[in-house]
C-alpha cells in the first residue's frame, strides 16, 4: 500500500486522495529556484484551500512534494517548511515520477 506524509511526517494512505485534485511539486532543498518558488506556492495553496472551504460542492486539492533531496535531513529539513503532503524519502516512485515527466535537475 503506497502512502505520503503530512507535514509532521504521519502517514497517509494514498486512498485518502481519491477524487481530489492533485498537483506534484518537484523539488529539492539544495535547489535554489525551489527554494525561492516554495513560499509563492504555499501562499497560493492556501488560497486555494480556503477558496474550496468555502465552495459548497465536494472539490479538493492537494499538493504532494516529489522530492530529490539528497539525504533524509535535508528532506526533513526542506518538507517541514510545507504544509501539503509528501512522497516519503527515497521512496522509489519518485525516481519513477522524475523520470516520467522528464524533470530535469538543474542548480544555480
Amino acid at each position: 500500500m503506497m502512502h505520503h506524509l503530512d507535514s509532521k511526517a504521519t502517514e497517509v494512505p494514498v486512498a485518502s486522495l481519491m477524487g481530489k485534485t492533485i498537483g506534484l511539486y518537484f523539488s529539492a532543498e539544495w535547489c535554489l529556484p525551489g527554494r525561492k518558488f516554495t513560499p509563492k506556492l504555499i501562499s497560493i495553496y492556501q488560497k486555494i484551500k480556503q477558496m474550496l472551504v468555502e465552495k459548497v460542492d465536494d472539490e479538493d486539492f492537494e499538493m504532494v512534494l516529489v522530492s530529490s533531496d539528497r539525504d533524509q535531513m535535508a528532506f526533513d529539513s526542506y518538507f517541514s517548511t510545507m504544509p501539503w503532503l509528501a512522497l516519503p524519502f527515497a521512496d522509489p516512485i519518485s525516481k519513477d515520477l522524475t523520470k516520467h515527466f522528464d524533470i530535469q535537475e538543474f542548480q544555480v
